[in-house]
């Protein structure tokens, strides 16, 4: 039996983590730069290690969509595949330079080094343009989103598919 979410897209709800707490994480330490107390280091590596869990998550489901709503096939118009090559690389390296960031800090250190920082600005920069690849993806080449009514043979809620 097939997992399928009556045909709602995985990933999408699955990047709100995935881009929040990393993206919090860089304002954590962009505060630790005015205000040098030792909550804010932590504040932000707790928030980056959480992010980079949830993108394995957000990784997955946007894997498996990808698969599901036709992102790999072949006949993809070349804007489409464009935008879907950008989103994803996009995507990988800013959580790369969180990742680097994480590794930089080595722990809830105060201050956060200063290549640490460098890291997790450049990883919300990169996040959020991935971000906003992803919104074209969806608003300007309608991936995942259905465009002809329903199967009302299908099951769904309340409707057992008889």
């Amino acid at each position: 039996m097939a997992f399928k979410p009556s045909g709602h897209p995985l990933h999408p709800p699955a990047t709100h983590f995935a881009l929040a707490l990393p993206c919090a994480g860089a304002v954590f330490d962009a505060v630790s730069i005015w205000r040098p107390v030792p909550h804010w280091p932590a504040a932000a590596f707790l928030c980056i290690a959480a992010g980079l869990a949830a993108a394995a998550a957000a990784l997955i489901a946007g894997m498996i969509d990808s698969v599901r709503f036709g992102c790999l096939d072949e006949h993809l118009p070349a804007r489409t595949s464009s935008l879907f090559v950008r989103h994803i690389s996009l995507a990988l390296l800013g959580e790369a330079a969180f990742g680097a960031s994480l590794w930089l800090r080595a722990g809830f250190t105060a201050p956060t080094p200063p290549a640490a920082l460098a890291c997790s600005a450049a990883g919300a920069v990169l996040l959020l343009a991935a971000g906003w690849h992803g919104g074209e993806l969806v608003y300007s080449a309608g991936i995942g989103v259905r465009h002809s009514p329903p199967d009302e043979t299908a099951a769904g809620p309340g409707n057992n598919g008889a």
